[in-house]
């Protein structure tokens, strides 16, 4: 990852924000080409991971201050690598020296609802473990979006049950639970995001497969680029902007 970052000058969090600040030449809106993207289309970028040492489920690079006392000369890297720590298949990423004093203690209290003193080192796997869908992230209820937040889910979720009579399905069941259920949670409550999903079969691949064969890459990748192709012709971005619309005028009145 360091590698291929640093293909685009990219050493530091510093870098990759100014790079992010660049709109591509002939960027424009189909609808309106005199409309002027603002700097808020670049606004956030989010990489979730799960200190199991507070508990805590962190967003980089927006908490990467808690972390680091120079967060910008953090390379982006060291963030994907926090997330991609899947526990028991990679070490778990650690971090050391965190800043202390009492700054530092109310940051991770703004920030993450810890409350106890501030570790020196934490250890860091992989976010899916708290959210495996984090599309809740880009949510504002107040307000109807300019661009539409599209998730990609692989596989079909909950569509039989679990089997459970053996151990180790029975832990594979509670693990996918505690990891998927806050995700559910909030597509249940949140029903318009459905319009938002994009679903890409991938049965008959296994997500922890680190030695995939390349026809098997080209089979994801026709699958991935069908399903997406599939669901862009059937999108109906202007209603789905009415849906909101509503949804944003209620929550508005009710919070008045």
């Amino acid at each position: 990852m360091k590698s291929l970052l640093q293909l685009k000058g990219i050493k530091t969090l510093k870098d990759l924000n100014e790079l992010r600040k660049k709109s591509p030449n002939g960027l424009y809106n189909r609808h309106d080409k005199n409309f002027k993207y603002g700097p808020e289309v670049h606004e956030r970028v989010v990489i979730v991971a799960a200190d199991v040492s507070t508990e805590s489920k962190i967003i980089f690079p927006e908490m990467a201050h808690l972390f680091w006392s120079d967060p910008e000369m953090v390379n982006p890297a060291d963030f994907v690598r926090a997330t991609m720590s899947i526990p028991f298949f990679f070490y778990p990423y650690r971090v050391k020296d965190i800043p202390q004093g009492p700054k530092a203690w109310e940051n991770w209290k703004a920030c993450t609802g810890y409350i106890g003193n501030t570790p020196a080192e934490v250890t860091f796997v992989d976010g899916g473990i708290m959210s495996n869908f984090p599309i809740d992230i880009f949510h504002q209820h107040g307000k109807v979006p300019y661009a539409p937040t599209l998730g990609v889910k692989l596989g079909q979720d909950r569509a039989e049950a679990r089997k459970t009579d053996k151990l180790f399905p029975f832990l594979g069941a509670i693990f996918d639970s505690a990891r998927h259920i806050h995700d559910y949670n909030f597509l249940l409550k949140n029903p318009d995001f459905q319009k938002l999903l994009c679903m890409i079969d991938v049965d008959g691949h296994n997500w922890l497969d680190f030695g995939i064969k390349d026809k098997d890459k080209v089979d994801l990748f026709v699958r991935g680029a069908k399903a997406a192709a599939t669901f862009l012709r059937t999108f109906d971005w202007k209603q789905y902007k009415e849906i909101r619309r509503g949804l944003a005028a209620a929550y508005n009145a009710a919070s008045t």
